[in-house]
């Protein structure tokens, strides 16, 4: 029997009593939506109004004193108020905003689902309540088909277990397959976070567990038949390395994969949701606070109402959850909302939406905010993705970033550098070019430049890395003799030397991390060769020369020497050109020091030694080496 591993439910979750049904009845109620370009103004009274009639206003109500007029295309709305608001006889002006009909679904539970409120759901149902392109994978114990908030919302189910698309009624899958997408409008039970999209159900559960092959095959599956969003609602404390293949695969293949962080009340780590391109979800309470039994810790990313969330369960039945499980659901709705709104983002730009609009919340005991946001449905729908701007490469040379952007753009540019953020204001009415100084950075480092305008949309993040357009000083060679084996030196850490004697590599090599460096000649230099030797560094930057000439440190050696005998008088031989020849005898000299030719030859003068005696010859070069005693005998003849 194969070893189990079990995958408990993100915690069990908490149960409690069915909430009680409300009347069912269509709410019809207004919102205010994005200004149409327009703005009201409330006058002292009408003198001076003929310029604003000049300029196109309209007079509403004249006994109020207010009129309309119409906002320049080249100017931001805040602005245009200041300068309304500046002239005289103006009390005030403000918008001219349109309402439309808020989408408030008529579902009888609807008014029980306080998590809507919460993540300011009906704001976003104003942009989008999802598409049906959209699939969310719902990985868990199955889930009711037949539940009336959800069979219209369901395509490819699929039972890991038994191979087919006959799934388990599932309590918990039918739980977090409402709160993701449960029909709005029906008239019936509550509302998903994302009612338009689809889920698709895939159990891997048999009771309570599940082993880890089993999620692994959900994920295949959820991916391969086109799945946009992965939500798990379960989780174990064990780091699996195959289940984190598993998700790094789907992920790289462009999902978004959501899951419960874990219920707790712990620093521990819950997986899947503590790996990397996970999002994990901790869970709120209905007053906007983290809840007791949520996990957290350096791998929670995010918040969600999480206690008391009511939704499906199985036999067309309602009730109301709590826990991590039931948080991850609402984020996986919101990120569908955020997908079916703009299909053409990436998975990494759909996370990077989630966090960046999310609230901060504050924590009430501590009065400080909480390390991590709560999702916000609405900000997230409102939000959208400005196109980024052209950089400039940057080198580790120059002191400012250059950027350019083909619109109009009234925000905000903020570049990161090092840890440090430099923000540039802009109000730009066309196309714009522009330089932030940022100071030197060194080569490798990540640079980010981003556009925020005055609604808060941001680009999507460019990152440059500084180009290495810098060569590296020139080594600091080590002398270098005739008789030495290497070369030795300190250069610029990991880079490559290169030793020539003109344009021939005599041997190269790598300095080690603390840029020294030793090569060794396959042969040794002859005195006064001329040696370069340079620098490269990882971007093939090359130094400037050092130079370095071959000293001579090895003696002269003899080549030949006449034959001394008892009537000799003058000694010849060959040595080094030039080199100096002294002769002695019991430490005293028996000629003068002379010096051999360009040839090497030399000729020394003597007076006859008797037979027997020991001459030693001494041969001095040009750099003061000097050789060794040369021993000869006196010959008798």
């Amino acid at each position: 029997m194969k070893r189990l591993i079990s995958l408990i439910v993100a915690l069990i979750f908490l149960f409690v009593s069915p909430m009680a049904h409300l009347s069912s009845a269509e709410s019809v109620e207004r919102s205010v939506n994005e200004t149409s370009g327009r703005v009201i103004v409330k006058m002292q009274s009408f003198q001076g109004i003929t310029r604003l009639l000049k300029a196109g206003a309209t007079v509403l109500a004249e006994k109020e004193k207010l009129v309309s007029l119409k906002k320049p295309v080249n100017q931001s709305m805040s602005a245009f108020l200041k300068e309304l608001e500046k002239r005289p006889g103006v009390l005030y002006a403000e918008p001219d905003y349109k309402l439309t009909r808020s989408v408030i679904p008529n579902d009888v539970k609807y008014r029980e689902q306080w998590h809507h409120q919460t993540i300011q759901s009906e704001r976003a149902w104003d942009v989008t309540m999802g598409s049906n392109q959209t699939i969310v994978a719902v990985i868990d114990d199955g889930m009711d088909m037949k539940h009336p908030d959800l069979k219209n919302n369901i395509v490819k189910p699929y039972n890991v277990l038994t191979k087919n698309a006959k799934i388990p009624v599932g309590e918990h899958g039918t739980h977090v397959g409402g709160i993701i997408a449960a029909s709005a409008n029906n008239r019936i039970g509550g509302s998903g976070v994302a009612p338009g999209v689809k889920v698709m159900p895939i159990n891997v559960f048999e009771d309570d567990a599940a082993y880890i092959s089993e999620i692994i095959q959900g994920i295949e599956y959820a991916v391969k038949n086109g799945a946009d969003i992965l939500n798990m609602s379960l989780g174990m404390e064990f780091y699996s390395r195959a289940l984190n293949e598993a998700v790094q695969a789907a992920h790289k293949k462009g999902t978004v994969i959501i899951a419960a962080a874990g219920n707790t009340g712990s620093y521990l780590i819950n997986y899947p949701a503590g790996y990397q391109n996970v999002i994990s979800v901790g869970a709120t309470t209905q007053y906007d606070v983290m809840a007791r039994y949520s996990n957290y810790g350096k791998t929670v990313d995010i918040l969600a109402p999480g206690t008391d969330v009511l939704s499906t369960l199985p036999n067309g039945k309602y009730g109301a959850y709590s826990g991590t499980s039931m948080a991850s659901p609402v984020v996986a709705g919101v990120a569908a909302l955020i997908w079916s709104k703009e299909p053409k983002l990436t998975n990494a730009q759909v996370e990077y939406r989630l966090l960046q609009t999310a609230a901060k919340l504050k924590n009430p005991r501590t009065g400080k905010l909480y390390e991590y946001p709560r999702v916000d449905a609405a900000k997230a729908l409102k939000y959208h993705l400005l196109a980024s701007p052209k950089v400039t490469d940057i080198t580790d040379k120059h002191s400012k970033v250059s950027l350019s952007y083909s619109s109009a753009f009234r925000g905000t540019i903020s570049v990161t550098a090092n840890g440090k953020t430099v923000k540039k204001a802009v109000n730009h009415g066309t196309a714009f070019k522009t330089a932030i100084e940022i100071g030197k950075q060194a080569a490798g480092r990540k640079i980010t430049i981003k556009l925020i305008d005055r609604e808060g949309n941001e680009s999507w993040p460019v990152t440059k890395t500084v180009k290495d357009v810098t060569a590296p000083n020139a080594p600091k060679v080590q002398a270098v003799a005739d008789n030495s084996t290497a070369i030795s030196g300190t250069a610029e850490a990991a880079s490559l030397i290169t030793v020539k004697k003109g344009k021939t590599t005599v041997v190269s090599g790598k300095a080690d991390k603390a840029g020294k460096f030793t090569l060794k000649l396959k042969s040794k230099q002859k005195a006064g060769t001329a040696l370069t030797v340079t620098a490269a560094d990882q971007a093939k930057n090359v130094s400037k020369e050092a130079k370095v000439v071959v000293k001579d440190k090895t003696p002269p050696a003899l080549a030949q020497i006449s034959k001394i005998t008892a009537s000799t008088t003058k000694v010849t031989g060959k040595t080094e050109a030039r080199a100096k020849v002294i002769l002695k005898v019991g430490g005293k000299s028996i000629a003068k020091t002379v010096k051999a030719g360009k040839d090497g030859k030399f000729s020394v003068k003597i007076s006859k030694q008797k037979a027997g005696t020991t001459i030693h010859l001494y041969l001095t070069d040009e750099a003061g080496n000097q050789s060794k005693a040369i021993k000869r005998k006196v010959l008798k003849k």
